[in-house]
């Protein structure tokens, strides 16, 4: 099932007896709000006694047509002032075409501001300090262009956005058929012509560079055709429907010229296969062989199967062939356990079989019950669950989840009665009070092993997760415990490890410290009985972006001050000044419309990175990439400089990249530093050639041998489409996958790496072998054991001895590694059986904790969050650099000509973590968590699990081949940065939502994944794809205008979305970016990039995703939550809808509601609502004003209207209606009437 995201809209509240406290404007009409973020008692006969608690503020005052003039958030700054938004008025339209960005000013305890247009330009230092939308002069009000503040983004400047709609001509979009046959099971896809002209609605989206996207629709609101303009290329993506109106078949760019036999559908399309009762039971990615699907009457998917569970080659407890994951679920639709099944028999026969069960309450079949004992042992432990559904012939048992009682088997710890001073939820479903409806506790069993991890949850009163105690598959302990405030901040978290139940406990404290405006100041760490050490202190402006953060040492004399600069936009553009280091060891800058060299980088006015400088102390060498990029975004060219060499083209790290349709690199070149000279050295000059999307093989033609160790020979891949060998580097005996598609055994030459986790994916250990020597690492938790630094490692490293060295601290920034000739170096170990019983190392907000040297250990990071230099506080109390890099755009470290590419260290440092804060693995590729990523060539190892949210490109590719603007969370989802807020105090908001590198986590510790369903209560917890919980997600609360039938209404439509920017941007708190540290998510450092670096996808698109899927009238916030992302930001669309569309015109309904009387029929009466499908037609009417009482017509038989008189009188027909039910008013054998303009019920 899957969690929503709940939205409390306030509406008008009035608040009396508490107004005394504010300088309200009496002689105004207004609406004022009031939260407290601590707990009062209200007094009547006093008042003001509460002025000085913790509280939001917010008053709304309106003119006398009911539309707002002003909003003012009373001291909501960081510094105390007004944060005052004005809302100004076309004197002859009555519309608002212009949204002014909020200024602070100097608090009137509420009273209104005295605001020009003309103070807010100025206060920004532009001319045009608004968005502006045009939109047609109809009832549609369709978007047509939109504008952004800022001079260079004004309406007049031509780098706006724009739309156009029209209908398709002759020839433009080819019609494919699919015919599914029942009997066969199989489509019969066929293209024999083109749609007629004028038979679909186009879409035509240009962006402010002028990139072009068009749509194709059908009468049905369908997709068909997706195009993209690549200079002279067209990128078509079709989507083609059977009879049935299902999605058949996806046909992505690299297909356009293709014949449409078996090859070509295997090798590139999606491929989708329905049963009788619409659900998806069979699908086909490209490259993949077929997955399966199993569903119970409830139309929860019970079995999957990909096609190494088919055949028994997937490694997970599963012998033999024929496998099948299985999930089961309790009559609340939660999921208990999972497992791996076998059966022999065919899917159709499975489900069969499943349909015809028969389910009663006293004999269940169709779901699990909660039992007082064991139901049943698997795999070493015991289930207090039923095994009554389908199937009851378990292999191995994967996981089980406990829900409302903690679970009464041997070994469950106590509960504390508080924890940190907070009393804890009670497992008695009996009392006042307890932890009924939430989770309590998940297992998870070791995929190589009949070992588990077992987690148990501890909540607060407001049943708030306050805590987890997890109990290792070693048998040691963690536990975390969380303080938090009454407002859900979190005011402390304290962690105590243990990795075996023997060993000493490690204790990790951290405390927060938060402004009285709930901004977050300080953050404080203590390990153990040593000092706190302040790990950041951080200062804001007025509008609440982070401008200095300082790092380490003490208040006064920090080791690092740094410094935060952005433009308009709210985009970063430096973190400190490259140009002048002035004691920073790092920094940066960003350019967007603005580059300091145009003719190697030509301005970008989308958001898109057209350059960026950096500098490092290390050498204080002022280096700068200038970036070019396709029409589709894509990357093609990096021209290195270093702009105060006396030659600043110098070209010495160049990379240029060339893309067949489908996003597949198909040529790169790569230099590198010479030994001596200034002439750069070719690297890398390489071919790539496929099978599909599947690379086959890589030709090199430079002579070097740096870089990709080239070859041309070919590599093989398994059903599943993960790679199997890759001869050129070695890697010749094939790679051994578990039931995730995780790698478990990769033997290159004479090395050998084995890998282990646990079933929800997590990585556990890692055993690295060299001939004798074997290195072990676990991963705990975060924290990371690894066999201990001996032998020559310990003996080179203390000697100085420089290779050795090298491989300790795998810092290839060329100004470290001067020109010298560098080896990978083979360590002798001594062979020790055992990792180290003391933690090596562990991950802290702001890098690494070396818990060997007692030593904290600070990373500058970009805004991809890649690790650009390390340091640490020496001997006399200074920064020391520990490491520093610079890397190529997809990722491998910079060459120097001759040096080895991808320096390892056998015995695991945190040095190994680099490239987007991810761990180097002895392959030379980078582990991402659920795939490995190959920098030198720029693809991953395997299929992208998501790679349907972007058919158009290849599911091997990277990032969208944009290394510049995106990263990669977790091998899965390529992100783009949008909108990164520090700590900022939420607005109207109970629950501050952090971004995880998974998704989002609430104040309240409660995770959702990208796509705004449940992920876990921690960011140590994976479901690793195998089933989801429920868990009751805390409120964004913030305030509207209107109700839900007029939310997008005139100048209802700007301010809902400017409101709802206020209050999930600044809920969206702190972007604690996390990385996947093996066993954890773990802090890879706070990345405080906004705007141009962070687009549309993150905070908009993850809670308008799960707002559409919540209450009626939050479909309606979903719809002001995209058009946001165009109006107020960048206008960036999200993935999961066809590219290009602006969100103001592609979100969902519009409802808009005629005053007078509808003339020609006497149903319609004042007050009726025309319901909208934006691209679907004209208006339809909904004359009972939602859609359930639309619903409950069709169940009386009553006629369903569907056309409308416009104001001037001239009627409509349509035959239209929702179209969501048109479908199923034909196959209830409703037909439309156009004499009438109504649907008309089948006659009885």
């Amino acid at each position: 099932m899957k969690q929503y995201i709940k939205l409390l809209y306030t509406g008008f509240l009035a608040i009396t007896g508490i107004l005394q406290a504010q300088n309200l404007s009496s002689n105004e009409t207004y609406v004022y709000n009031r939260i407290y973020l601590e707990p009062v008692t209200y007094n009547a006969s006093n008042p003001t006694a509460n002025s000085s608690a913790k509280q939001l503020q917010n008053v709304q005052y309106l003119d006398g047509l009911g539309r707002p003039k002003q909003s003012i958030d009373i001291g909501a700054t960081y510094n105390g002032k007004d944060m005052v938004s004005t809302y100004f008025y076309d004197p002859v339209t009555g519309r608002q075409d212009k949204q002014y960005l909020p200024v602070p000013k100097a608090t009137l305890q509420g009273a209104l501001q005295n605001v020009a247009e003309a103070g807010i330009n100025s206060y920004y230092g532009v001319t045009n300090a608004f968005a502006e939308i045009k939109t047609e002069n109809s009832p549609l009000a369709r978007v047509l262009e939109t504008a952004a503040p800022g001079d260079a983004w004004q309406m007049s400047s031509g780098k706006t956005q724009k739309m156009a709609y029209g209908f398709n001509t002759t020839g433009e979009v080819k019609k494919y058929t699919a015919i599914f046959d029942y009997t066969t099971f199989d489509a019969a896809l066929t293209q024999t012509s083109a749609y007629p002209a004028n038979t679909l609605y186009k879409t035509t989206a240009t962006d402010e560079d002028g990139s072009v996207n068009i749509s194709y629709k059908n009468g049905l609101g369908q997709v068909l055709l997706s195009k993209s303009r690549n200079g002279t290329d067209e990128l078509d993506t079709y989507y083609v429907y059977n009879q049935y109106g299902q999605l058949a078949f996806i046909i992505p760019p690299a297909a356009k010229n293709q014949p449409l036999d078996d090859t070509t559908k295997s090798n590139l399309f999606y491929q989708y296969k329905y049963d009788v009762h619409n659900r998806l039971v069979e699908k086909k990615l490209p490259g993949k062989d077929w997955e399966r699907m199993v569903y119970n009457k409830k139309g929860q998917v019970i079995l999957y199967q990909d096609a190494n569970l088919k055949s028994g080659k997937s490694n997970g407890g599963s012998t033999g062939s024929e496998a099948w994951l299985f999930t089961k679920y309790d009559q609340f639709g939660r999921v208990v356990y999972t497992g791996i099944s076998r059966d022999g028999t065919s899917r159709q026969s499975i489900q069969a079989y499943v349909d015809n069960q028969v389910n009663s309450l006293t004999s269940p079949t169709g779901y699990e019950v909660k039992l007082t004992s064991a139901g049943f042992t698997s795999n070493g432990i015991a289930s207090y669950y039923s095994n009554n559904s389908y199937p009851t012939v378990i292999q191995t048992l994967l996981s089980v989840n406990y829900y409302d009682e903690y679970p009464t088997v041997s070994g469950t710890p106590a509960r504390d009665a508080t924890i940190l001073t907070q009393t804890t939820l009670s497992g008695d479903n009996l009392a006042d009070k307890s932890t009924k409806t939430l989770p309590t506790a998940s297992y998870i069993k070791n995929i190589s092993d009949n070992k588990w991890t077992k987690t148990y949850f501890w909540y607060d009163e407001k049943s708030r997760n306050i805590g987890a105690t997890e109990i290792n598959h070693l048998g040691g302990t963690t536990k975390t415990y969380t303080q938090l405030d009454w407002a859900g901040l979190t005011k402390k978290v304290e962690t105590y490890h243990q990795r075996l139940s023997s060993d000493a406990i490690v204790t990790v404290k951290e405390r927060f410290e938060y402004s009285s405006r709930n901004f977050l100041e300080k953050h404080y760490h203590q390990v153990d009985s040593n000092p706190e050490e302040l790990l950041a202190q951080y200062t804001y402006n007025d509008l609440g972006q982070v401008t200095n953060k300082k790092v380490g040492g003490n208040i006064s004399s920090p080791l690092q001050s740094i410094d935060y600069a952005y433009n308009i936009r709210g985009w970063l553009t430096k973190v400190n000044d490259p140009a002048n280091l002035n004691g920073k060891l790092f920094a940066y800058e960003l350019r967007y419309n603005n580059p300091a060299n145009a003719s190697l980088a030509p301005a970008h006015f989308n958001g898109t990175i057209t350059e960026v400088d950096w500098n490092s102390a290390a050498d204080e060498t002022r280096r700068r990439y200038g970036y070019l990029y396709d029409g589709v975004n894509q990357l093609t060219k990096a021209n290195y400089q270093e702009p105060d060499h006396t030659v600043p083209q110098l070209k010495f790290y160049d990379e240029e990249v060339s893309y067949d349709y489908n996003g597949n690199i198909a040529t790169l070149k790569r230099n590198g530093r010479p030994v001596k000279g200034t002439t750069p050295s070719v690297v890398d000059n390489l071919t790539y050639f496929y099978n599909g999307n599947q690379l086959s093989r890589i030709t090199e033609a430079s002579a070097n041998k740096s870089g990709y160790p080239g070859g041309g020979l070919t590599n093989t891949y398994d059903p599943n489409g993960n790679m199997l060998t890759m001869p050129d580097k070695k890697i010749t005996q094939e790679m051994l996958y578990n039931f995730l598609n995780l790698p478990e055994n990769i033997v290159q030459n004479t090395t050998e790496t084995q890998y282990y986790y646990r079933a929800d994916g997590l990585k556990l250990k890692k055993v690295f072998s060299l001939s004798s020597q074997v290195i072990k690492t676990e991963y705990l938790d975060g924290f990371v054991y690894t066999t201990p630094y001996s032998g020559a490692l310990k003996t080179a490293v203390e000697d100085d001895n420089d290779a050795a060295k090298e491989a300790a601290t795998a810092g290839q920034e060329e100004a470290l590694m001067l020109a010298e000739k560098r080896q990978v170096a083979v360590i002798d170990t001594g062979n020790p059986g055992n990792v180290a019983t003391k933690p090596y190392f562990f991950p802290t907000a702001e890098g690494f904790y070396d818990y060997e040297n007692k030593q904290y250990i600070y990373q500058y990071k970009d805004h991809l969050g890649n690790v650009r230099l390390s340091y640490a506080k020496d001997a006399d109390g200074s920064a020391e650099i520990l490491t520093a890099n610079s890397y190529y755009p997809f990722g491998l470290n910079f060459i120097s000509s001759g040096d080895m590419v991808g320096v390892y260290n056998p015995s695991t440092t945190y040095t190994n973590w680099k490239f987007g804060s991810k761990e180097l693995e002895t392959t030379s590729q980078y582990d991402f968590g659920w795939r490995q990523y190959m920098p030198d060539i720029g693809r991953w190892n395997g299929m992208d699990q998501l790679s349907e949210s972007y058919a158009s490109t290849s599911p091997y590719a990277y990032v969208l081949n944009n290394p510049v603007m995106m990263y990669d969370p977790d091998g899965r989802v390529s992100r783009d940065f949008f909108n990164s807020f520090w700590n900022s105090t939420p607005n109207g908001s109970t629950s501050t939502w952090t971004n995880t590198g998974m998704g989002f986590e609430s104040g309240d510790n409660i995770s959702v994944d990208y796509n705004g369903n449940y992920t876990s209560l921690n960011t140590n917890y994976s479901n690793g794809g195998i089933g989801e919980r429920i868990y009751n997600i805390s409120p964004v609360v913030f305030q509207g205008k209107g109700n839900a039938q007029t939310w997008n209404m005139g100048g209802n439509y700007l301010y809902n979305i400017w409101a709802m920017s206020e209050a999930f941007g600044k809920a969206a708190g702190e972007w604690d970016f996390q990385q996947r540290a093996a066993a954890a998510y773990t802090n890879c450092g706070h990345c405080n990039d906004k705007g141009g670096v962070i687009m549309m996808d993150s905070v908009w698109d993850v809670l308008g995703i799960a707002l559409a899927n919540a209450k009626p009238e939050n479909k309606y916030a979903a719809l002001a939550l995209g058009g946001l992302a165009i109006v107020a930001s960048k206008g960036r669309a999200t993935s999961s809808v066809v590219k290009g569309e602006i969100a103001a015109e592609r979100g969902g309904l519009n409802l808009f509601k005629w005053g007078a009387e509808q003339t020609g029929k006497l149903e319609w009466r004042e007050g009726d609502y025309m319901l909208h499908l934006p691209n679907q037609g004209t208006p339809k009417l909904n004359w009972k004003a939602n859609y359930g009482s639309l619903r409950r017509e069709m169940g009386l038989g009553n006629p369903i209207y569907d056309s409308y008189r416009l104001p001037n009188g001239n009627l409509i027909p349509t035959g239209g209606f929702l179209n969501a039910e048109r479908f199923t008013l034909q196959s209830r054998g409703w037909t439309y009437n156009p004499s009438v303009g109504a649907w008309m019920p089948p006659i009885k």
